[in-house]
């Protein structure tokens, strides 16, 4: 049985451009050489294209020359004599497409099966490569490379841009860092810190402010319980005390708290998910949750507890870049912005144990790919001072497209809250 094809409608489209070439910049977007399936209409289009954009009449002195002989002159001139005008070729390039997006549709889902059955991949590798091929099939996901198409669209989104109803980049909430090192779709943000300085209570804060201004961020959470997270996010939102909440020791005030809080969460639209997940499942759950739910940030938490094929301790870094690698794959596929968490490197000769943290902190791990290094600190852990219980720093160790700095953020510790202190915030009222 032969693949999919419509041989006239590829002539017709053919002979519709020669006619007008002005209806390239019409058909590009649809179609390209490898939409035809005729190999010497690939070559047509291809010459045609190229004379276009060389700013060369499109003859059939041009073509013949620019073919070199790949199409017959006697072939040329009679697919040059099957449509007179040019008011069809979009038309024409759309069945053209259609049957393009048909065979390779086919060829996905043949490769899906061979690799099914060979068994040697991770089936979910295998489910998230096929439907990164059909979602890349399908019409409206076509990309044409020129810029020419396009290029007014974006200049006129710039133009714009001070008057969106949104920004372009994803906001946290946390006014300094967000003005420094903004979460662009496509970026990769790492957020370093030692344990229990609060990289999980930073990341919901986030999600939070986010869920309240129109985006929808997903939280793979790799160390914690999905339930754990939903328990953070409680406390968090109710400002009441998180130990006290899952041991049953509120007091009456945080108990009505807690009962008459449901109204908060109507529209805290914040996907949860927990697992013990390589890049590949991570990619295969985004694909599932853009497609259902949609996303505009990916927090996965955290970078140490991603499942690779390392066992080996001395190549953990290794294993930490390639991972990061794949995080920032997934960023730009999906034209959204990830944000990891990890683990501060302790090492005596990196960093002494009342030292403020810095990038080498991370001892290379992963942060050859980031976008942005942002590193927590929380003095009260290490001196005990009560002056400072209340406070922490948020340094911006790598900005890709910003600047790197300290913020002062203040912190709550018993709803393990961060906030803003630059504008005068008030502190949110610690539970009695």
């Amino acid at each position: 049985m032969q693949p999919p094809q419509n041989k006239e409608a590829e002539q017709s489209l053919l002979a519709s451009l020669i006619c007008d070439p002005s209806m390239y910049h019409i058909v590009a977007g649809l179609i390209n050489a490898d939409s035809f399936y005729t190999t010497k209409h690939q070559h047509l289009y291809t010459a045609i294209e190229q004379l276009i954009k060389d700013d060369v009449p499109v003859d059939l002195v041009s073509l013949s020359d620019k073919l070199n002989g790949k199409i017959d002159r006697s072939e040329l001139l009679k697919i040059m004599d099957a449509q007179p005008t040019g008011a069809n070729a979009e038309y024409y390039a759309q069945l053209v497409a259609d049957k393009a997006t048909r065979r390779e549709t086919i060829d996905a889902l043949r490769q899906a099966i061979s690799d099914t059955q060979e068994g040697d991949a991770e089936i979910m590798d295998v489910i998230a490569t096929a439907q990164k091929e059909l979602d890349t099939n399908l019409p409206s996901k076509r990309k044409y490379s020129g810029i020419d198409v396009e290029i007014k669209d974006v200049m006129a989104e710039l133009i714009e841009l001070p008057d969106a109803e949104k920004p372009r980049y994803v906001p946290t909430g946390f006014i300094k860092p967000d003005k420094q090192a903004k979460l662009l779709p496509g970026t990769l943000t790492m957020i370093a810190a030692d344990p229990g300085v609060g990289k999980t209570s930073y990341c919901l804060d986030a999600a939070r402010y986010q869920a309240k201004h129109g985006y929808r961020p997903l939280v793979i959470t790799l160390e914690m319980t999905r339930k754990q997270i939903i328990e953070n996010i409680i406390a968090q939102e109710l400002m009441i005390c998180h130990r006290d909440m899952i041991s049953g020791l509120l007091t009456n005030e945080q108990y009505d708290k807690l009962s008459t809080g449901l109204a908060q969460f109507t529209d805290l639209n914040i996907g949860v998910l927990d697992g013990r997940w390589s890049t590949g499942q991570i990619r295969h759950q985004v694909v599932t949750e853009q497609r259902t739910n949609g996303i505009d940030c990916l927090f996965v938490d955290s970078l140490g507890k991603v499942e690779h094929g390392s066992k080996n301790p001395d190549r953990l870094n290794i294993a930490y870049n390639d991972i990061c690698a794949d995080l920032v794959d997934i960023a730009v596929e999906f034209q959204i912005p990830v944000v990891v968490t990890h683990h501060l490197n302790k090492a005596e000769t990196r960093r002494g144990k009342q030292s403020r943290p810095t990038i080498y902190s991370l001892n290379e791990a992963g942060d050859r790919w980031t976008h942005n290094v942002f590193l927590l600190y929380r003095e009260y852990l290490i001196t005990q001072d009560p002056q400072v219980k209340d406070k922490a720093e948020l340094t911006v160790a790598k900005a890709r497209d910003g600047e790197t700095g300290v913020a002062e953020l203040g912190f709550n510790g018993p709803s393990k809250t961060f906030y803003n202190i630059e504008k005068q915030v008030e502190p949110p009222g610690e539970p009695s």
